[in-house]
């Protein structure tokens, strides 16, 4: 996100998008996030969130991998790429 990017305007702007698209956007992001290997959850659930009054809240989470865990994780994301380009 940033310039340069389909958000230039950074996060805030994807997340207006994201917001305004509701549940099928998000849909939209984890299943791009799961064919580039960056997000492996099989579901996701969206709720009222207490403290915050807010529907889905985004936390950005990175964990560098080892080249052990790279090595693992190729198979699964080819084949998810492949099957997602195929539909």
């Amino acid at each position: 996100m940033g310039v340069g990017t389909s958000f230039p305007g950074g996060f805030q702007e994807f997340m207006q998008e994201i917001e305004s698209g509701g549940v099928g956007a998000m849909e939209m992001v984890s299943r791009d996030m799961k064919a580039l290997g960056m997000y492996l959850s099989g579901s996701i659930s969206f709720g009222l969130c207490p403290q915050s009054g807010k529907v889905v809240e985004y936390r950005e989470r990175i964990h560098c991998l080892t080249e052990q865990q790279r090595e693992n994780v190729q198979p699964r994301r080819r084949s998810m790429a492949s099957s997602i380009a195929q539909h």
